[in-house]
């Protein structure tokens, strides 16, 4: 039986974390932990976070970007880098954010706000508390032009630059003579909302027509806003002015009542869709979609009428909540708890559509879903992992790779995934990488898994977040192990990196088979920093996941440490190390069924630690360990008979002693057993060669040989000592030889 040196190359590939250790593709790992998914064929120590966030302030589940300022939130608490906690009162879920006309909006189902960088104030700018003071200016101008009186209403709108304008105020009415104009006087610019510009004036005729009275449509009586500072407006109802009937009615402004707060929502999309702000689920009505007009985001129209208004219901159950919305172009697609639904057109649009995409699968929570120039990255609720959306079709991208983490099982490495904690999974995306934070079996979130797009690959990375949100010039997080805000993907420091690589369990595809582990060689570069090489055998099946450490050394081992500052090749002689619990073995090359090979250690500063690829296992295959051996006919090279005195085994049998039994077919022609008894084979320390003499001598044209014992041995040959016989004759079966004569010469 031959018995050579093999070689395997383990590639460091992607995690894989569902089919057994020997049937995974390769470059499988059980452990990729901080290092770099854009790296192919090696391993390189991927860049790390840096705080950028510092002062007061909860950033645990919110993070915004809006005209450079950085916003983040969590615990009820709303803060901006550089000035600490803005805001508070909020219910604790993640708020919903968007950035739209220099403002930050935030949407809370408490609390409803908007930011400039400078002051926090209500989202909505409210209505006109007080009315316009009118004074009749006797012959100043020509109102009433047809009658010898007419009365005239006026409202009061405030004005907010990029915002739009408030409800209107009071009705202020006024009796005007013919010929006359009105001096109109605003209130106290104390009672304008935050940020207040200017004001508008709307006026409504009331005209005497054959003595019934009508009111006319209420029209903008001045073209442009009048500046918040000029406290006095005179409507003098004439031409020249542009305030006579006509040119209001050319203006063409109408007075709106509809500027209306907005809803107690908690999900906002995740940009502006047409110019609209987008919002959804209330606690009353948590299907239900609320818009903006387009570029007036500071009020919705009708939100509060339960008749009509700037709202839809995305289908008629409400307890399928929405979670998240993503705007595409002139597409929303809307993420709710048990479905996906998309809106196709603009609200305004007549030929717009409301149906439902992926009608069976939901998504897990208000972080979990991050939009990208490719499609739309999801987190599906019930553990059902990953998923990538085109806007048609919902892919899973996470089974029969990490699928056990989401499913909540327990995996060698990895930290085990609290399924009741799903909603506070976080998902984000930067440069081909999506990251996924996950929380605890005691909720807080605990890790994260990175799923590099272009190759297919995950890893994993040893911290996690509460939220992700890429700024352009940063990729940021938040929350998780410690509440800051991070710039991820930033620098290299050793402090954030726990450098962690395990392969797959490598069976040189005979699982079966013990192996005897020669060396294995690896080049790498620490950059001075200090990594262990850890031995893992036959799936560490007697380790103990949770605290490897405790484990008796039976399954996992160090076998070597590796420090370099340049490329460096390093062979590491597999063998027991000297504290192994088998006093014996201590020393001796090791044995296994399969091997894993584990390098751990913190990162470097500066520079990334490199191993190259591909790191070499030199091996040789034992043979199979059994019960039972058997050779199964042959006639040892000759078809001549054979006599027999003598069977060598080179076996291990260690455990205890077996037995062996020779067959042949001579005389007779028929093979049968012609040892009794049968002959014992001593037990052996270790591999060892056995030469067994037979009492009689056998004959046989074939042979076979048998051994058992009643543990297990492992036979590496087995061979007879034989004699060939020019010619035999059984007399068993009539057999005889009756030479012929034969010329000399011939």
């Amino acid at each position: 039986m031959a018995y050579k040196e093999q070689e395997l190359k383990i590639y460091p590939g992607g995690l894989s974390l569902v089919p057994p250790g020997d049937q995974v593709a390769e470059g499988a790992c059980l452990d990729l932990t901080d290092w770099w998914p854009g790296c192919a064929g090696r391993l390189e120590q991927a860049p790390n976070r840096i705080a950028i966030s510092s002062g007061a302030g909860v950033a645990s589940d919110t993070l915004l970007q809006s005209n450079g300022r950085i916003y983040y939130g969590g615990g009820g608490q709303l803060s901006q880098i550089g000035r600490n906690v803005i805001d508070s009162g909020y219910d604790g879920y993640p708020i919903g954010v968007t950035s739209f006309n220099g403002y930050a909006w935030f949407m809370n189902r408490s609390k409803q706000r908007r930011d400039d960088g400078t002051t926090c104030s209500d989202w909505w700018i409210g209505n006109a508390d007080q009315g316009l003071t009118l004074t009749d200016i006797p012959g100043g101008g020509a109102l009433s032009p047809n009658t010898p009186y007419q009365e005239y209403e006026y409202y009061i709108t405030w004005v907010v630059a990029g915002l739009g304008e408030t409800n209107p105020g009071p009705v202020a009415p006024l009796t005007v003579n013919q010929g006359d104009a009105v001096l109109i006087a605003r209130p106290n610019s104390g009672d304008a909302p935050v940020g207040c510009t200017g004001w508008n004036i709307y006026r409504q005729d009331y005209i005497d027509t054959d003595g019934v009275p009508l009111f006319g449509t209420v029209y903008l009586l001045n073209a442009a806003p009048i500046p918040l500072d000029q406290a006095t407006y005179t409507d003098y109802g004439d031409a020249p002015h542009q305030q006579d009937a006509t040119s209001l009615l050319e203006l063409g402004v109408i007075m709106e009542m509809n500027h209306d707060a907005p809803p107690p929502a908690r999900v906002t999309g995740n940009q502006v869709f047409n110019g609209r702000i987008v919002v959804a689920s209330s606690a009353d009505h948590p299907n239900r979609v609320w818009y903006t007009n387009a570029l007036q985001p500071a009020y919705f129209p009708g939100a509060d009428d339960p008749n009509m208004g700037n709202w839809v219901d995305i289908g008629t159950d409400s307890g399928d909540a929405i979670i998240a919305i993503a705007v595409r172009p002139k597409t929303l697609i809307i993420y709710r708890q048990r479905s996906i639904w998309r809106q196709l057109g603009d609200f305004d649009d007549p030929n717009a559509r409301i149906e439902p995409i992926v009608p069976e699968l939901g998504i897990a929570g208000p972080r979990a879903m991050c939009s990208t120039s490719l499609g739309d990255y999801f987190m599906a609720s019930a553990g059902r992992g990953l998923y990538y959306f085109n806007n048609d079709t919902a892919q899973n991208v996470s089974d029969g790779f990490v699928d056990p983490i989401f499913r909540g099982q327990q995996t060698e490495n990895l930290r085990q995934f609290g399924s009741a904690y799903e909603a506070d999974i976080a998902v984000g995306y930067r440069g081909g990488r999506v990251w996924i934070s996950y929380p605890g079996i005691e909720s807080g979130m605990i890790q994260s898994l990175i799923y590099h797009v272009p190759s297919a690959r995950w890893f994993a990375g040893s911290y996690s977040y509460g939220a992700f949100y890429d700024t352009g010039e940063q990729f940021i997080g938040c929350g998780g192990d410690r509440q800051y805000v991070w710039a991820l993907e930033s620098t290299y420091e050793a402090i954030f990196s726990n450098l962690s690589f395990q392969s797959q369990y490598y069976t040189g595809g005979l699982p079966d088979r013990e192996k005897t582990w020669a060396d294995l060689v690896i080049s790498h570069n620490t950059q001075g920093r200090l990594l262990t090489v850890t031995i893992r055998v036959n799936k560490n099946s007697s380790a103990t996941i949770l605290n490897l450490n405790n484990d008796p050394a039976l399954c996992s081992f160090v076998v070597a440490y590796l420090v370099s500052t340049s490329m460096t090749k390093q062979i590491i002689p597999l063998v027991y190390p000297g504290n192994f619990e088998t006093v014996a073995l201590r020393g001796q090359p090791i044995q296994s069924y399969s091997l894993s090979v584990r390098i751990a250690g913190a990162g470097a500063d500066d520079a990334p630690v490199l191993i190259d690829g591909p790191m070499i296992v030199h091996y040789y295959v034992e043979a199979r360990r059994a019960m039972t051996f058997d050779t199964a006919p042959g006639d040892q090279g000759t078809p001549l008979v054979k006599i027999v005195d003598q069977v060598e085994w080179s076996i291990d049998a260690s455990d205890s002693e077996g037995w062996m039994q020779l067959y042949s077919d001579l005389p007779g022609g028929v093979l049968v057993p012609r040892l009794s008894p049968v002959l014992v084979i001593p037990q052996t320390v270790g591999r060892q060669a056995q030469r067994l003499v037979l009492p009689n001598k056998i004959a046989g044209k074939l042979l076979r040989a048998t051994a058992a014992t009643s543990t297990d041995f492992r036979i590496y040959g087995a061979r007879a000592r034989v004699l060939a016989i020019g010619v035999y004759i059984d007399g068993t079966i009539g057999d005889f030889w009756e030479p012929v004569p034969i010329s000399i010469g011939v």
